[in-house]
């Protein structure tokens, strides 16, 4: 939201893609990897050439599975998942403590925790009433999205990464 006025003041055009089929208000409704990287691909595909495409967090995976798409000019990584070929997004986290802000459920999706947990574990350093309209839009997530491997193809164009050293994602 704060991001995107400031690219169109220097003329970029912008496509924000807010809410991936992997994440939705009810677990009846979500989707998975595929759903959400044929997504990605169809604004790629409307936008033309010479995109700079950008993923944060889990958007790293979606981004990465559509590496080798002739309209992107650059991917970025924002504090993002990049798996390599065969891996999921559960395999790179490994043996990591489990998250205090989310937790699976036995109808296949993670859901939230409470405010305060996902506050303190994405958005620290936001103001809790600026956050709260973000937690509202957050809906649960598809475990099977975390759970898929990654085909990783081959891209010819540059990359960079953009490391959040308070990430506590």
């Amino acid at each position: 939201d704060d991001v995107v006025p400031h690219l169109q003041e220097r003329g970029h055009t912008t496509v924000v893609i807010d809410r991936l089929p992997s994440a939705a208000d009810a677990s009846a409704d979500v989707g998975g990897l595929a759903d959400d990287v044929a997504v990605v691909r169809a604004a790629l595909d409307e936008a033309g050439g010479d995109v700079v495409l950008v993923g944060h967090s889990y958007g790293g995976m979606v981004i990465t599975e559509v590496a080798d798409h002739p309209a992107i000019g650059r991917s970025v990584y924002v504090a993002a998942f990049w798996p390599p070929a065969g891996m999921s997004l559960l395999d790179l986290v490994g043996d990591a403590p489990p998250a205090d802000w989310f937790s699976p459920t036995d109808d296949g999706v993670l859901a939230l925790g409470d405010f305060d947990a996902v506050h303190r574990a994405v958005a620290a350093d936001f103001d809790r009433a600026a956050f709260m309209p973000i937690y509202e839009r957050m809906g649960v997530q598809s475990l099977a999205s975390f759970a898929t491997p990654s085909s990783a193809p081959p891209r010819s164009h540059p990359t960079t990464y953009v490391i959040c050293t308070q990430d506590r994602a």
